[in-house]
């Protein structure tokens, strides 16, 4: 609790890109986009890193103590579009909060993502236990 993390990935093509964390709270969170990372179009550039090296945030873990995980959704058009389901952002409040309940919002991401072209869309999971 209280050190910085960052999440990279690699992507050979230009793609839209969603980031979200269920934290060890219970809490959805949209790391990316967010206030001071607006767009989600990501270029063809090999690896990209968030937050960018450039960023005026960091990513800081919090607690309380349990497993976090966060899912990355990436597609080669902007389908994930969840400006209806989060919060409004502000430099207060940088990263979007989810305002449905987590069931409800989980079903309708994997529908929103399915809604791409099949082959033009994947997502990946990582677990991060917070000590």
């Amino acid at each position: 609790i209280g050190e910085m993390m960052y999440l990279s990935l690699r992507t050979s093509r230009d793609c839209f890109l969603t980031v979200l964390s269920l934290g060890s709270s219970g809490n959805i969170t949209v790391l990316y986009p967010n206030f001071h990372s607006r767009g989600n179009s990501i270029p063809a550039q090999g690896s990209f890193r968030i937050p960018e090296d450039h960023a005026d945030y960091d990513l800081v873990v919090g607690g309380p103590k349990g497993t976090e995980i966060i899912r990355a959704i990436i597609s080669s058009n902007p389908n994930v579009d969840l400006s209806d389901a989060i919060n409004s952002l502000s430099s207060q409040s940088p990263f979007g909060t989810i305002k449905v309940p987590a069931g409800l919002f989980a079903r309708d991401v994997h529908v929103k993502a399915k809604a791409a072209t099949p082959g033009q869309w994947a997502e990946a999971t990582i677990k991060v236990v917070i000590k």
